[in-house]
């Protein structure tokens, strides 16, 4: 399952759609990309009945940018998405 890549919004925000269900009920979600001027939040997922996840819609915050961490493998074959932690400017613009 891929999460569909994130989409640009009025004034360089970003959002990204929430995961959808793939035939065994895995998931991947691509990490956020980094957009000029704008920040990024993503949720951290939530189990769902049957230990499957979902990855929440990204939300706007204030001031400073954000990084997802790419989903890693959990036991069963699910995955999870870590949360989104602050980085300074100088290392998203590298």
């Amino acid at each position: 399952m891929l999460c569909h890549p994130v989409k640009y919004l009025k004034g360089g925000n970003m959002l990204c759609h929430p995961v959808k269900y793939l035939k065994g009920g895995n998931m991947l979600c691509h990490p956020v990309k980094y957009l000029k001027g704008g920040n990024m939040l993503c949720h951290p997922v939530k189990y769902l009945k049957g230990g499957n996840m979902l990855c929440h819609p990204v939300k706007y915050l204030k001031g400073g940018n954000m990084l997802c961490h790419p989903v890693k493998y959990l036991k069963g074959g699910n995955m999870l998405c870590y949360p989104v932690k602050y980085l300074k400017d100088s290392v998203l613009s590298g």
